[in-house]
């Protein structure tokens, strides 16, 4: 019997192709790299100066309250007759040293002589007292404006003539806005404490 010989077929292998997938690498500016880094500043929005307007409310809600219980004739808005403010807790020489009213050194601040009177403190409160309470906080304005309220009608009480008679919040008033300069000069310089500089200066 012959032989065959076994044919064997070579199949030759094709490299199969496949995509590979490329990576694209864009390079980015600087520009860019800023953008990414640092996100546009949003602009801050400022709460309202609830401390300041409690404060002035409360002058204003007083003032109310005096002409509600004013009894003389001659007391009217633009006006308010002595009898009607010592009745109300005014600050009088006498009534203090010699009939130990001290109490009067708190009430008097709370009093105005008249619109006129309150409406300028209640201005210049606005302006300083929003912007202490920005940086400060409101526990610090009030406490500011009370030392400097009741430090004043006591140096009425201790320089002033025994016919004198005092209301105002003026006091407390000179001390927010001495406070308010003071801490313009205190912050790095921006809009807001070069326009206070001039403003509380002005006004002081």
């Amino acid at each position: 019997q012959s032989r065959t010989p076994n044919r064997v077929k070579y199949i030759p292998l094709l490299p199969t192709r496949r995509r590979i997938p490329t990576l694209t690498v864009v390079a980015a500016s600087e520009t860019d790299l800023t953008d990414i880094s640092d996100p546009p500043d949003q602009p801050t929005q400022r709460r309202e100066p609830i401390a300041t307007w409690l404060l002035i409310g409360l002058l204003v809600a007083v003032f109310l309250v005096q002409m509600g219980t004013s009894k003389s004739i001659q007391s009217g808005l633009n006006h308010v007759s002595v009898t009607d403010l010592i009745a109300a807790g005014a600050m009088s020489p006498p009534l203090l040293s010699v009939h130990d009213q001290w109490w009067r050194l708190f009430t008097a601040p709370l009093l105005h002589g008249g619109m006129l009177h309150l409406g300028l403190n209640c201005l210049a409160l606005y302006f300083a007292g929003r912007f202490l309470e920005s940086h400060l906080g409101g526990a610090f304005l009030w406490g500011l404006w009370a030392v400097g309220a009741v430090a004043g009608a006591f140096t009425s009480f201790a320089l002033g003539d025994n016919s004198l008679v005092s209301v105002g919040a003026s006091g407390g008033i000179m001390a927010t806005l001495a406070g308010a300069l003071a801490l313009c000069f205190a912050l790095p310089e921006d809009a807001d404490t070069v326009d206070g500089k001039s403003l509380f200066t002005r006004i002081l």
